[in-house]
C-alpha cells in the first residue's frame, strides 16, 4: 500500500483506532473529527488498492463517500478528492447512496460506458493522486499524532 518506511506510523494509528471501537465500519462516529478523517482517507486508500473504485462502493467504505471527499481535502489530497468526487457521476443525482445494498445494485447494473468510466477513474488514481495521497496522509499523521492516538 505505502512504501515500507511510511507504513509503520499509519499502521500504528489504525491499530490504535481499531482497538478503541469494535470494528471501524459503522462506528466511526465514536471517533474525534481528526480520527474520522484519517479513517475515511485510509478506507479510500485500502479500497483503491484492493480493487479500485468499484471495491470502494461495494464495501461499507462507500457509506461515507461524501465525508471521504471532505477528509481528502482536509489532509491536502485534492487530486484524490476530485477523482472520488468525479466517480459520483455514475449515481443518480451524482450522489452515492449511503446504503451499501443500494450502491452495490446500482454499480452492478451500470451500463458499459459508465463501467468504463469507473475503470478510467482507477487508471487515473494509479497515474497521479496516489503519490500525493501518500505524502498528504503521512503529513497528516505527523501533524496530528496526539489527537489520532487520544
Amino acid at each position: 500500500m505505502f512504501a515500507d518506511q511510511n507504513w509503520d506510523p499509519i499502521q500504528q494509528i489504525v491499530d490504535h483506532l481499531c482497538g478503541h471501537i469494535d470494528g471501524v465500519a459503522g462506528q466511526v462516529e465514536q471517533l474525534n473529527r481528526i480520527q474520522r478523517d484519517f479513517i475515511y482517507v485510509y478506507d479510500f486508500v485500502v479500497a483503491m488498492n484492493d480493487g479500485g473504485i468499484c471495491s470502494y462502493y461495494f464495501n461499507s467504505y462507500g457509506d461515507n463517500a461524501w465525508a471521504a471527499v471532505l477528509a481528502l481535502r482536509m489532509i491536502g489530497a485534492n487530486q484524490a478528492a476530485d477523482l472520488l468526487l468525479s466517480s459520483f457521476a455514475v449515481f443518480p443525482n451524482n450522489d452515492p447512496p449511503k446504503s451499501r445494498e443500494q450502491r452495490e445494485k446500482l454499480v452492478a447494473e451500470l451500463p458499459d460506458d459508465q463501467t468504463v468510466f469507473l475503470e478510467e477513474v482507477d487508471d487515473q488514481y494509479e497515474r497521479g493522486p496516489f503519490a500525493e495521497l501518500e505524502g498528504s496522509l503521512r503529513s497528516y499523521v505527523e501533524q496530528n499524532k496526539n489527537e489520532l492516538l487520544s
